[in-house]
């Protein structure tokens, strides 16, 4: 980070296990661990609609793009 080598503390948030209003207090608290990066992985079934498409802003915890947002809110 800005043009040094640094060691990041990352945190994993399984978002869609949660529910949407879960994930700001949960984000908070792992900030306030220490946390610096949040990892996660889209489960691909998860985010398929009738249909086959791909929905990456759809309801409840299948938002994933509301998600990443949360985390830019946290600061991490």
């Amino acid at each position: 980070m800005d043009g040094r080598g640094r060691l990041l503390i990352a945190g994993d948030y399984p978002y869609y296990r949660d529910r949407p209003e879960l994930w700001a207090p949960k984000l908070k608290r792992m900030r306030e661990a220490g946390i610096e990066v949040v990892t996660f992985y889209i489960p691909w079934r998860h985010h398929i609609a009738a249909g086959g498409d791909f929905v990456f802003d759809g309801d409840d915890n299948r938002n994933v793009l509301g998600f990443i947002e949360r985390i830019a809110e946290a600061g991490l």
